[in-house]
């Protein structure tokens, strides 16, 4: 099992988990978390779902909620970027978990989507596959990145194409304009942070297709990126390479720390002060906001694909999964409590 996105509900009610067989689990989280703190535990701190969804074929990405009028759970694959109703979906989580199920092995099969959008079909060979999403919620798109180079800009209210740009080729020589996009990020109005596998990062204007910043070391020694966050107020932007963790002044485009690892970066999880990486390796690193190593965590996972959580939080909650069958809650870097999957 390789779990590849995970996500909180509303007041941290839920823990939603997806994986690479199509699979979308569900755990009890604040209240689990809440009788941890409390000591209210016997035994083994692991916890099974309360209830399991499935895809009849494909993988689960980048599980997004959106409880305003969208009312959608929205989620892609390597081809398509989907949209379910929410309520429905939390309807059904909570009549399983007044019915006391201790984890289901199917409850559902999640084949009638609200809306879809097949991006292989809709551009052809314009684009292959995504690379990398984000979501604007507040204007209702989604930003995908691709295979060979492109941004799709996708309304949410129907899944339906709004525009097709291609970043890289007024920048640099032709010849790179198929560089997968392998990390996107929203930043403000019309503006996106991209970084791709030859290593650049750049903050674009995608209502204009121009650059406004780039965010490079020596141009001659640029890794594949492998993800970039920002800071909750979008001070600073943090890039993932395949050797090393850097973090920028987003308006300045200054270099304010560089970080060499030794396994490849996967997730990141951002605070004011406080850096987590999460690797192809059981440790999560943290980081403080100069650069210098604080303290590693070991996940019980043998690789480490996602991380979210709170660094920001007196307890520094973060929550990990990767290719294994559990996800595990960390409070200032310490296991306390697994989920099930």
């Amino acid at each position: 099992m390789l779990f590849l996105s995970l996500i909180l509900t509303k007041n941290n009610e839920y823990l939603l988990g997806s994986t690479s067989d199509g699979e979308l689990y569900v755990w009890l989280f604040e209240e689990l978390l809440l009788e941890y703190l409390n000591e209210k535990y016997e035994g083994e701190n692991i916890f099974s779902n309360i209830c399991h969804f499935k895809l009849k074929e494909g993988k689960i990405f980048n599980l997004k909620i959106a409880e305003n009028e969208l009312d959608s759970l929205f989620f892609n694959d390597d081809y398509s970027l989907y949209s379910y109703k929410w309520s429905d979906l939390l309807a059904e989580i909570k009549d399983k978990r007044q019915l006391g199920y201790p984890g289901i092995k199917v409850t559902k099969f999640l084949d009638q989507s609200r809306s879809k959008i097949n991006i292989h079909q809709e551009f052809g060979e314009d684009v292959q596959k995504i690379t990398s999403l984000d979501y604007d919620l507040h204007n209702k798109r989604c930003l995908l990145g691709t295979s060979k180079g492109n941004i799709l800009i996708i309304n949410l209210e129907n899944l339906s194409k709004n525009k097709l740009i291609t970043p890289i080729k007024s920048t640099i020589s032709l010849e790179d304009n198929h560089l997968a996009i392998n990390a996107i990020k929203y930043y403000r109005d019309d503006f996106l942070l991209f970084g791709n596998e030859k290593g650049q990062v750049k903050l674009w204007n995608f209502e204009i297709n121009q650059e406004v910043k780039s965010y490079k070391l020596d141009k001659d020694s640029l890794s594949s990126v492998r993800c970039l966050e920002t800071d909750k107020e979008s001070r600073w932007v943090i890039v993932g390479h395949t050797d090393y963790i850097t973090r920028w002044h987003l308006e300045s485009a200054s270099l304010t720390s560089a970080m060499p690892i030794v396994e490849e970066v996967n997730s990141l999880l951002v605070g004011d002060t406080t850096i987590y990486s999460g690797h192809n390796g059981k440790n999560i690193y943290q980081w403080n906001e100069s650069g210098d190593f604080v303290t590693k965590a070991e996940s019980s996972n043998g690789c480490v694909t996602t991380i979210i959580g709170d660094a920001d939080n007196k307890e520094k909650i973060m929550i990990s999964a990767g290719n294994g069958h559990l996800v595990d809650v960390f409070l200032n870097s310490n296991r306390v409590i697994s989920f099930l999957g």
